[in-house]
């Protein structure tokens, strides 16, 4: 009994997961996802902020990046964001990651990089919220999935999912990225 018990706990996530991962390819159309993705391939600079489960969706999102040759700042102390995010400029980029879109410190970040002249690109709830309406490009994200009481399961895969959606598409759009990629797989395999 055991066995099965772990087996549909197992089915009852995979479920969920699925579940997650349509409704957000459903919520983000492919021309808005290229956008996002060759803003990313162009920026010279890119900082991902985040809070709390998005924090980190946003290191997992830049470590690939690095990867690929970005020059990425993936940090979650909010002075730290504020004072990197003062550096940035025309030809950087932003995403921000914030499901409710309404954080008042996300906010001030944003309305900085606006000021700036900084692209945005922001991955938010699908409900209209302040963060999402300075944005240059807007990628969209769930929470839940009707009965189902994983919110942050739900958000967390929908999100992670949203990156590498663009990391996928940036390496399809570049040439260098992937030969980028390759060589860093081989340099972590040497050690």
């Amino acid at each position: 009994a055991g066995g099965s018990d772990r087996d549909s706990a197992g089915e009852e996530m995979l479920q969920i997961k699925s579940r997650a991962l349509q409704g957000t390819l459903e919520l983000n159309d492919e021309a808005r996802l290229r956008e996002a993705a060759e803003v990313l391939r162009r920026s010279n600079r890119i900082q991902i902020i985040a809070l709390g489960s998005g924090s980190l969706v946003a290191r997992n999102f830049a470590s690939v990046l690095i990867q690929i040759g970005k020059s990425v700042v993936a940090e979650v102390d909010t002075y730290i964001q504020l004072s990197s995010v003062a550096t940035l400029g025309k030809g950087d980029a932003v995403v921000l990651i914030s499901f409710s879109g309404e954080s008042p410190r996300m906010l001030q970040i944003v309305k900085q990089a606006k000021k700036a002249g900084v692209t945005i690109i922001t991955l938010t709830g699908f409900s209209a919220n302040r963060i999402r309406s300075l944005a240059d490009v807007e990628l969209y994200c769930m929470s839940r999935l009707g009965d189902y009481d994983f919110p942050q399961i739900v958000s967390t895969t929908s999100q992670q999912f949203v990156a590498d959606v663009l990391f996928s598409l940036m390496l399809r759009q570049d040439l260098k990225a992937r030969e980028l990629m390759k060589l860093s797989r081989q340099a972590v395999e040497n050690i």
